[in-house]
């Protein structure tokens, strides 16, 4: 039984090695143990990962800077150009008149379908 378990624990070893890649096989199922990267690698990995998010922390500045840049240019051309683009209280925009004459007409027809309606039901009582 102990050496049942002992190979249990080198057979879980092996995979878990296998799982990290301690271990390589060719062609042939030969296993051929790999070195584990040296402190160089780490660190070019380390330099790396810091320069790809300084990169980006600068572009997301950058574009932050952008944005507040053109509102700032912005906002004053919208004060400016407000009147135009949302006319005051005494000019009417265009199309309003026709608006509240198409409203009118259609209120107007509603009771009139209305008093038919009511006419018919009137007669069908009768």
């Amino acid at each position: 039984m102990a050496g049942e378990q002992g190979r249990g624990g080198a057979v879980g070893e092996h995979y878990m090695r296998m799982i990290r890649g301690d271990e390589e096989y060719d062609a042939d199922g030969c296993q051929h143990h790999q070195e584990k990267p040296g402190a160089a690698v780490s660190v070019a990995k380390g330099v790396a990962a810091a320069a790809a998010a300084g990169t980006m922390l600068a572009l997301a500045g950058l574009t932050v800077t952008g944005t507040v840049l053109a509102l700032v240019v912005a906002t004053p051309l919208l004060v400016l150009f407000s009147p135009v683009l949302s006319p005051s209280g005494e000019h009417e925009p265009a199309g309003v008149g026709k608006v509240e004459h198409a409203r009118a007409l259609l209120d107007a027809k509603a009771h009139d379908v209305g008093d038919w309606v009511q006419h018919r039901l009137d007669q069908a009582r009768t």
